[in-house]
């Protein structure tokens, strides 16, 4: 019992998780069974007294089913179902904290349903509700793409000869892609250091000509992950002084726009930064001690408050 993912899970569980997933579990709307609240609640009870790996899979059986026999497969398919309801609980307690893929969820089943004069409104606040976001990484952009999409696309009387903002939607969907393009070459960057594999790139490249050029770059994020990258990419090339230059343009470019950034943006970009702090320490570049001290420092807060970075 004690290798089954309902142990592992049950085992990670924090108090506020029991009775969050209780109250789930005993509503009829996500469970029927009766079976699964009786496991539930008589694994509540045990799990602060004993180790799981000692609970008897018998007493468990009769617990639940006090005038049948002992049936093995009958409770691993009860267990199973319980742990399928509490990944269930994941998933909605994970959508009920992102408001912006609610409100898409919310548009997506309006539009499916012909609710055509809610929609409008949701719509409408969608579009008000991603346009007050502050801190924007490619999810926003994707975001504010798939909502424009929405309204682009919304179809009623009259509508369809209104000027439609195609500008914007090519806009949003480009910096979200560049920006998740952009990540995926820095995490290239730290796995071919490992593995030394070489990738054959088709439009990375011609994305970085055109970051080069200047495009792209009055987004901060974009602005943020393009220097990271290129501080790596010219380390590798033996380019100390370039290198050195993106390093420090991507370390003024974190100071300047760090509320415009996620808490996770941050800690994903600065772990990137500090594998090339490490690697200029590991040539001999002792200065580069206090700028892996100082990035180190970023990732541990976790409120996204503006730091003063030391030059």
């Amino acid at each position: 019992m004690e290798k089954s993912n309902l142990v592992y899970t049950l085992k990670r569980f924090s108090r506020k998780d029991w009775r969050a997933v209780k109250k789930f579990v005993k509503s009829p709307y996500f469970n029927s069974r009766e079976d699964v609240v009786l496991l539930f609640d008589f694994l509540e009870k045990k799990y602060n007294r004993i180790e799981y790996n000692r609970i008897d899979k018998v007493a468990i059986f009769k617990a639940i089913y006090p005038n049948d026999k002992f049936d093995e497969k009958k409770l691993r398919h009860l267990m199973s179902y319980l742990s399928v309801l509490i990944k269930k609980f994941f998933s909605i307690e994970q959508f009920q904290s992102q408001t912006i893929i609610q409100q898409k969820a919310l548009c997506e089943n309006l539009e499916q349903r012909g609710l055509k004069k809610i929609l409008q409104k949701e719509l409408k606040t969608s579009l008000e509700l991603i346009e007050k976001e502050k801190q924007k990484d490619a999810n926003h952009y994707l975001s504010m793409f798939e909502i424009a999409s929405m309204v682009s696309n919304f179809s009623i009387e009259g509508t369809r000869k209104k000027k439609k903002d195609f500008q914007s939607l090519e806009q949003n969907i480009s910096l979200a892609f560049i920006v998740k393009l952009l990540k995926l070459g820095c995490e290239m960057q730290s796995h071919q250091t490992l593995t030394k594999e070489v990738y054959d790139l088709k439009l990375f490249p011609k994305i970085l000509n055109l970051l080069q050029e200047g495009e792209f770059l009055d987004t901060p994020i974009v602005e943020l992950y393009f220097n990271c990258y290129k501080a790596i990419d010219y380390l590798e090339q033996k380019n100390i002084s370039d290198s050195e230059k993106h390093f420090f343009n991507f370390k003024k470019s974190l100071e300047k726009n760090w509320s415009s950034i996620t808490a996770i943006e941050v800690w994903e970009i600065c772990i990137y930064a500090i594998n090339y702090c490490i690697k200029r320490l590991n040539s001999g570049d002792k200065s580069f001690i206090r700028e892996a001290f100082e990035l180190l420092s970023l990732i541990h807060i976790s409120e996204p408050t503006r730091p003063r970075l030391i030059s």
